[in-house]
């Protein structure tokens, strides 16, 4: 069994901004990063599907914003 031990990530500045969200400067090895980001950008895409509201394309069955795809739009 492989242990992977997490890497040390040192804030380094924090910059408050008046709707109450924060921006962090960070500093850690590459591979934490990629980590980080992927974790957070996929969290970020989930979320914006979720709160979307999708249909099905009635042409292919795909995720679209009306009856019908982007796709199949360009298709016709």
């Amino acid at each position: 069994m492989m242990n992977k031990q997490m890497s040390e990530v040192k804030v380094t500045d924090i910059e408050e901004h008046e709707d109450g969200s924060a921006t962090l400067q960070v500093e850690c090895d590459p591979e934490t990063f990629m980590a980080i980001f992927d974790v957070g950008f996929v969290t970020l895409v989930k979320r914006g599907l979720e709160s979307e509201k999708w249909k099905t394309c009635v042409s292919c069955g795909g995720p679209a914003k009306n009856e019908t795809c982007g796709f199949c739009l360009e298709e016709e």
